[in-house]
């Protein structure tokens, strides 16, 4: 697993999609691991233990209680290995989603974090297999995308423009959910006004423990920056996706061991379209 900081104590919660195993040996496997695990239907309340609940989606789903700082991250790594030992799968069809909670938000933050990610979504993107890019998935449509069709020739930095604009003009966090009536959006909106959190659903389904983890740690960093950013300018309009953009980015999130595991991840994934 990735060495960096995570400066962040802010609170999260992750849903792990998967297929291959039952429930029951779902449920097995993560007890045995040292994870308090309950067999559980669906449902949407957050409990003190992790579940496994059915998804009509995809299968079967991991979901975690509150967890925070490194013990969070430890935790998520024990489920996956548990669950990839035990034979569980992912497909095209699975997700990894990720709760940021944002108590300590003002619509201002929310503004900034909305203003990052549809500036940044491309890049964001680059970390994805293709079966998650743009609009490609239902449940996890793009933010940026929303605000104009980019194959009819509009281009990222007038549909950035559009979404600036709109997202400027929501005074109350009931705005942006307005902005953004779906839940199944990339950045999802939807979610503060069940659990208080902002939701990423943007990540392919995974059992890895070494790419979750890595993308909590981005994720933290990413919703400190747009706490503490003071500005966020429109995307330039020459800023095509590329290793400048990935460079750009991380200027924004700093840690140089998950800067360096990103960027080797973009090319990975860049080679295999190719």
């Amino acid at each position: 697993m990735t060495n960096t900081s995570t400066a962040s104590q802010r609170q999260y919660g992750v849903e792990l999609e998967f297929t291959g195993i039952s429930q029951q040996a779902a449920v097995d496997a993560m007890n045995a691991a040292g994870i308090s695990t309950e067999r559980q239907s669906y449902n949407h309340r957050t409990c003190p233990m992790w579940k496994v609940v059915t998804d009509s989606s995809c299968g079967l789903e991991a979901v975690s209680p509150i967890l925070q700082g490194e013990e969070g991250l430890r935790q998520i790594a024990k489920v996956c290995d548990a669950l990839d030992a035990a034979g569980a799968q992912v497909n095209k069809q699975t997700g990894f989603h990720v709760h940021m909670n944002v108590d300590d938000f003002t619509i201002h933050h929310a503004r900034k974090l909305v203003k990052l990610w549809v500036k940044f979504e491309d890049v964001f993107d680059t970390f994805q297999p293709q079966s998650r890019r743009k609009s490609t998935n239902c449940y996890c449509q793009s933010n940026l995308g929303h605000f104009g069709d980019l194959a009819n020739g509009r281009t990222q930095a007038q549909c950035c423009q559009q979404a600036f604009e709109a997202i400027d003009r929501c005074d109350t966090m009931e705005d942006l959910g307005r902005l953004y009536p779906s839940r199944f959006m990339k950045l999802n909106i939807q979610a503060y006004f069940r659990h208080r959190t902002i939701e990423v659903r943007h990540h392919s389904g995974t059992l890895n423990a070494e790419k979750a983890v890595n993308w909590v740690r981005l994720l933290m960093e990413f919703y400190e920056t747009a706490k503490t950013v003071k500005t966020i300018r429109v995307r330039p309009s020459n800023a095509e996706v590329g290793m400048v953009r990935h460079k750009w980015f991380f200027q924004r999130t700093n840690p140089v061991a998950l800067r360096r595991f990103y960027t080797k991840r973009a090319k990975h994934l860049a080679r295999e379209a190719a």
